[in-house]
């Protein structure tokens, strides 16, 4: 798991990297599939998807992702208050609702692969 969903990670933020952004969705979401619910590497690969959704403008879909990563009872005990992580993903929170009250366009729609299944297995 944690090697595979590490690799496809890693994939990903080359592909974002080169603004290659529905390749490399395709590799978070691969990350995300083959961790844990609520391990570390599945909250890295969700922070990782939601700065690809904000920097495509998907306002409502990053803050979802945002949303459900504080949600889940796990991410507080293994990140706690650590500033390094859990900064960005407050900053681009509150861009977003900044973002989508200032408009209820929830921005464009990056297509994901159809057999894209979203959520890490169980």
């Amino acid at each position: 798991c944690d090697e595979e969903a590490l690799r496809c990670r890693l994939k990903g933020n080359q592909h974002y990297m080169k603004k290659q952004f529905e390749v490399a969705i395709e590799f978070y979401n691969e990350s995300i599939r083959s961790c844990q619910f609520g391990d570390c590497h599945y909250f890295y690969a969700m922070g990782n998807k939601s700065a690809l959704l904000f920097e495509t403008k998907q306002f409502k879909q990053c803050k979802d992702i945002i949303d459900s990563m504080y949600a889940a009872e796990t991410f507080s005990g293994l990140f706690g208050s650590d500033r390094k992580y859990i900064g960005k993903p407050n900053i681009r929170l509150q861009s977003c609702e900044d973002q989508l009250t200032l408009s209820n366009d929830q921005g464009p729609v990056l297509k994901e692969p159809e057999t894209a299944e979203i959520g890490p297995k169980k």
